[in-house]
């Protein structure tokens, strides 16, 4: 990837967006003006597409605080993330996974122009020069794939412009925050190029009462751009490159004490080690650094053959990180584990779409992909440096690949001018191979140590296949459209890489999930269309739902289990005023295991320092303050499922100022949820929560630099990115307390 750096370096540059968010230039077209979107892989009005989609422009999301991937569940209810080291899981009404890992894959798939990223911890990307972000929920198993049970996130970036655009942004605010960003774009209707370049710094807001560096702080750089050839009419090109380096120091945690008593405490704390009593407080001991490099190069051609379309996306991806965990979460060195972790891909995608204005408009294609990911290697750290008989010391090198095949359709047929139906399908073949297995665990502290386990299961391998149709009915009226949506979704798959198994025969996946989904939808345009409403309602039967839980010294166990979920999304925006936008949404939920027997859990070892085990189980010391069970969790709630989640925001420009004088806008956003459960055995409950964020902009009468207060998580709303049990205690991370600063630009 050496030359790929250096193209990228010398301004070769980043993907296309076909067609962008756009809005009516005719004075007489009142109202709240249309976004075109690409969710169904061709260019239509966001009102007139027959399914639940959130489309956020690049004014939304700098009017939301919206600067990175990970705040989008602001803007959009239902939506929510959870966190687990360096990867990240969106779950999308209900559906998504706890399973963090190089080889994990999220059922909500993540696209930026087209590339699917296969990676859960190279999503938290910053949207700093994006053109608008498409958020498709329910399952999207025709035209997205096998890894789009729950939905898929489209990224959309900026596109060259015909003409010379060069643009400056800088940021400062607490924490030390600074941040910079540039823009520069140039060219004609025959060749055009961008250009765009992110340096973001800021200390850390977890104070480390241990006495060292305060955690969970930036040090970020990101680059991408694109080069479009449009030689004629029928024939667009477009280079995309993209390259960031992540560092810092963190995650921080705080391991909870759970028992008031005193009589269970977790583990770290019998060693000296202290629990933080306040928020955004840690105590964490150890080397607990990310240094993550994520770059990407890609070719996109769209070429007019008559009556059809072909569209090529031809991309690779590598990524890798190191990071280190302090697993007990406490200033004493109890469980620690440094990990190098890397994942690799090549996606190949064939699109052939009609273009004619007849009433059957389809799109076929074919879809391949190439991902390898492994941990390279993977150290651990159980109680090897107490002194303890039993302590051990783990190393893991794991690896797998995989191969994917699909091939889709999908048709829409114009029965008259109010009726259409729309009929798709997608076979989809899955191959992983868990090549390079192998795991040593050693006694310590014997000098020389004593091997007691030594695992090779290399060479495991599994396949399967999914057929994914889809059928929409859809009844246009004057005022909106209702429809009704029938389908299936899918998702591979996996290998655990984290808990090697210690003979091929016994290296077993865990099953692919797979769906069937209905949802009724209406969409109006009322008032001379100064108000929009979205209404869905969704019912999914999900088998094989993929859980995860930690086995104790920082290996993982996959478990399967049956769900159901149905809800409630809306979602308003009322144009009041040509000064004032009101816009709201919510999502009632109700996810729940149909069938979960057998889960694993942890339990309070109430026998905490006695006898030779953690309450009997094999395996574990009597120092644990978890240990794992088994239980029946068949109609709990899903994890990261919130009852009710809602949104309110306006953006007001004031009236009065004088249009020579510039613009003043204000923005404010509130956003709510219900409490949810971070841990499968309801022992970890986020609370709820409100969350306000407010901005004041000005611009200047030219539009050529603007200047801005703005403000996040005002009200210092509190909850929890990452909960989890384990042997050693309750562990939670907070989301990002209140932030604030100025932002000035200048466009050239």
């Amino acid at each position: 990837m050496k030359s790929f750096r250096l193209v990228l370096l010398s301004s070769v540059i980043m993907m296309p967006a076909i067609a962008s968010a756009q809005t009516s230039d005719d004075p007489s077209n009142v109202g709240i003006q249309d976004i075109v979107v690409t969710a169904q892989k061709r260019s239509e009005r966001l009102q007139d597409v027959p399914a639940s989609i959130t489309a956020l422009s690049a004014e939304s999301l700098e009017a939301g605080g919206i600067t990175s991937a990970m705040d989008l569940p602001k803007s959009t209810p239902g939506l929510t993330f959870g966190s687990t080291a360096v990867w990240t899981n969106f779950y999308m009404r209900g559906i998504g996974t706890s399973i963090a890992n190089a080889g994990a894959q999220s059922p909500v798939a993540f696209y930026v122009d087209g590339v699917y990223l296969s990676d859960t911890a190279a999503i938290a990307l910053g949207l700093d020069d994006v053109e608008r972000v498409e958020i498709l929920k329910g399952p999207q198993g025709t035209l997205y794939g096998r890894n789009a049970l729950g939905g898929a996130i489209n990224v959309i970036t900026r596109q060259p412009p015909e003409g010379l655009d060069v643009r400056v942004k800088a940021s400062v605010g607490n924490f030390d925050n600074r941040q910079v960003t540039g823009y520069i774009g140039v060219g004609d209707e025959k060749i055009g190029a961008n250009f765009t370049i992110n340096r973001h710094l800021r200390d850390g807001y977890y104070k480390n009462v241990a006495g060292g560096a305060d955690l969970n702080d930036l040090d970020n750089l990101s680059m991408r751009g694109k080069i479009r050839f449009t030689p004629t009419d029928d024939i667009e090109l477009t280079v995309a490159a993209d390259y960031s380096l992540q560092k810092g120091g963190g995650p921080g945690t705080t391991n909870l004490v759970y028992a008031s008593d005193g009589t269970v405490v977790p583990t770290g704390v019998l060693f000296g080690g202290i629990v933080p009593t306040k928020p955004w407080e840690t105590s964490i001991t150890g080397d607990v650094s990310s240094r993550a490099r994520d770059e990407g190069l890609s070719l996109t051609g769209r070429f007019g053959l008559g009556s059809v379309d072909l569209v090529s996306v031809t991309s690779i991806r590598d990524f890798k990180v190191k990071h280190g965990v302090d697993f007990d979460a406490t200033n004493a060195t109890v469980a620690e584990w440094r990990s190098n972790t890397f994942r690799r891909q090549f996606s190949q995608e064939l699109q052939l779409l009609s273009n004619g204005d007849g009433p059957f408009n389809w799109i076929t294609g074919l879809y391949y992909l190439h991902d390898k990911a492994g941990m390279s290697p993977f150290n651990y750290n159980n109680f090897g440096s107490t002194g303890l008989p039993f302590g051990t010391n783990i190393l893991i090198n794991t690896k797998v690949k995989g191969d994917s095949y699909a091939a889709f359709a999908e048709g829409t047929y114009d029965i008259n001018d109010e009726f259409s139906v729309i009929v798709g399908a997608r076979y989809s073949k899955d191959k992983l191979n868990h090549y390079d297995a192998r795991q040593t665990v050693t006694l310590a502290p014997p000098n020389p140590p004593i091997e007691v386990v030594n695992f090779d299961s290399s060479g495991a391998k599994k396949s399967w296949d999914a057929f994914t149709p889809k059928v929409t009915l859809k009844y246009d009226r004057p005022e909106g459209l209702y429809y009704i949506t029938a389908s299936k979704g899918y998702s591979s798959g996996l290998f655990n890489i984290t808990n090697i198994a210690p003979t091929r025969e016994l290296d077993i996946p865990v099953d692919p999930q797979r769906m069937d989904a209905l949802e009724v939808g209406a969409k109006w345009q009322l008032f001379n269309n100064s108000v929009q409403v979205n209404l869905a309602g969704f019912y999914y039967k999900i088998k094989d739902l993929q859980t995860f839980q930690i086995a104790g010294n920082a290996t993982t166990t996959f478990e399967n289990a049956g769900a159901k979920i149905k809800g409630i999304d809306m979602d308003v925006l009322w144009q009041v005023s040509p000064y004032l936008n009101i816009r709201g949404a919510f999502e009632i939920l109700d996810g729940k295991y149909r069938d979960y027997q057998n889960a694993g859990i942890y339990v309070l070892n109430t026998n905490q320092g006695i006898g030779t085990s953690c309450n009997g189980v094999p395996g574990t010391t009597p120092l644990d303050s978890g240990c794992p069970a088994s239980v029946d969790l068949s109609g709990q709630r899903l994890l990261r499922s919130p009852k009710f989640t809602s949104t309110v925001g306006f953006d007001y420009t004031v009236p009065f100022v004088p249009e020579d004088s510039g613009k003043v806008v204000f923005t404010g956003n509130w956003n709510h949820s219900s409490s949810y459960l971070v841990s499968v055995n309801a022992s970890i409950v986020s609370p709820k929560y409100d969350m306000f964020s407010a901005a004041m902009k000005y611009t200047s009468p030219d539009e050529r630099w603007s200047f801005s207060l703005w403000g996040n998580n005002l009200s210092n709303a509190k909850y929890y990115t990452t909960g989890g049990d384990g042997n050693y205690g309750r562990a939670i991370m907070l989301n990002a307390p209140r932030m604030y600063g100025i932002t000035a630009g200048v466009d050239f």
